[in-house]
């Protein structure tokens, strides 16, 4: 382990240097522990602050509470809403619900890895056939801390390749919950 033997005089380059090879090889929940307890002080304050900014911000995950599906064209409405616990699936007005299993509640944040939800609007769609009636209009909706993050408008379940695996997961819990249609 590099020991520092900067003080509050030298450049912070040099302190930058320092930290990054006390934290390069430790699991990151353990790295702001070792910042504040190996340099006994020696970082300025500033330098703590930023580096608690740092991990705050690249290792908090925000999880949407719920994931809506929607399609729809003339005569066809389908709603698949996932939440945490349950999945409730209404198609022409015949809403049935059942109680989500963590596993696949589970399957589909590690599809959403990957997902900026800022970005949903803008992430293309790869088919346009919705345009002259040959496929229903879908969308996906995440809602996070009750705001809304909606993709642009897609083809039946061909969703934007951003989104295709969060689709796939849909589709597949759709098909696992309701087998009665």
């Amino acid at each position: 382990m590099p020991v520092c033997t900067c003080s509050r005089k030298v450049r912070r380059a040099e302190c930058w240097r320092y930290l990054h090879q006390v934290v390069r090889d430790i699991p990151w929940h353990n790295k702001i522990y070792l910042v504040t307890s190996r340099t006994q002080g020696q970082l300025p304050e500033f330098l703590f602050y930023m580096i608690l900014l740092f991990f705050s911000l690249f290792y908090q995950t925000v999880v949407p509470q719920q994931i809506l599906f929607t399609s729809q064209t003339r005569g066809y409405r389908e709603t698949v809403s996932i939440e945490k616990d349950s999945i409730r699936i209404d198609l022409n007005g015949n809403l049935q619900s059942y109680k989500l299993a963590p596993s696949d509640w589970n399957k589909i944040l590690k599809a959403l890895e990957k997902v900026e939800y800022n970005k949903m609007p803008d992430y293309p769609a790869p088919t346009q056939a919705r345009a002259y009636d040959a496929a229903r209009h879908s969308t996906i909706t995440l809602r996070v801390d009750d705001q809304p993050f909606s993709s642009a408008t897609f083809d039946d379940t061909k969703a934007p390749r951003e989104l295709s695996k969060v689709m796939v997961c849909i589709e597949a819990l759709k098909k696992k919950y309701d087998t009665g249609r």
